[in-house]
């Protein structure tokens, strides 16, 4: 559980870190799943 739970975090501080850097990059170099989880997740 706390593997998983690391992973999580992990993952969730890619997309923050991803966010960030997003406010000055194009939207289209992201796979389109990840688009859709930023849009609506």
């Amino acid at each position: 559980m706390k593997i998983y739970q690391h992973r999580c975090e992990k993952y969730l501080s890619r997309i923050r870190a991803f966010n960030k850097r997003a406010e000055t990059t194009l939207v289209l170099e992201l796979p389109t799943i990840d688009y859709y989880i930023l849009k609506h997740g």
